[in-house]
């Protein structure tokens, strides 16, 4: 993970002379976008599946500060793999907002959700959704939406966040055809989700 100085990108200076102010090696692939909260720290999440030295030392779930270049990491979590398999992270992490600032939702790849205090990097909750959980969850107001059960046809679940430490199930609903790998949005009250047998799907009130 790379960062620039902003400043220094919007004062002209030619890119062959940008120096980062922030290099840190994560020692595997990182396919989610990180993730910046208020104050700052970098939510990284990263796949393991090489297994390396560097991916055992630093963990899969990282937090960063990138106000300390030479020790930017806060806390980090292990994702290993269950039954054989992968371990890590592809989807992105949800940060919590309103009653659930302070908090981070990440779906595994292994196929656990996550609660996770972002300040300690406590994991407070676990829900198993899946193995193959690379859908990033969203948080709609006092409500996380997760996709679950990919291996076996795959469908959508809400929990709610009233205790946003330990979210409680409140509905799913599954999908006959496929997978979902996609990241559901909202519009206008709406979810809407791709999948993998070739639709997108509306769910909501008419």
């Amino acid at each position: 993970m790379v960062g620039l100085d902003i400043e220094a990108i919007a004062a002209g200076t030619p890119v062959e002379e940008l120096v980062p102010v922030l290099d840190y090696w994560v020692g595997e692939d990182v396919d989610a976008s990180l993730v910046i909260d208020a104050t700052g720290i970098i939510y990284v999440a990263v796949e393991q599946e090489r297994f390396t030295e560097r991916g055992r030392e630093v963990g899969q779930l990282l937090a960063l500060d990138p106000s300390r270049p030479d020790d930017p990491i806060l806390w980090s979590i292990d994702v290993p793999p269950r039954n054989g398999g992968d371990g890590g992270i592809w989807a992105t992490p949800a940060l919590g907002s309103g009653s659930s600032a302070g908090m981070l939702y990440v779906a595994t790849h292994p196929g656990e959700l996550l609660a996770v205090d972002s300040a300690t990097g406590e994991v407070t909750w676990r829900d198993e959704i899946g193995w193959h959980a690379w859908s990033s969850p969203l948080v709609v107001d006092d409500t996380l939406i997760a996709a679950v059960d990919c291996p076996s046809g795959g469908g959508l679940r809400a929990y709610a966040l009233e205790d946003p430490r330990r979210p409680a199930p409140v509905w799913e609903v599954p999908l006959q055809g496929g997978c979902i790998e996609s990241s559901p949005i909202m519009w206008h009250g709406q979810l809407y989700v791709g999948s993998r047998d070739g639709f997108m799907y509306r769910f909501g009130d008419e």
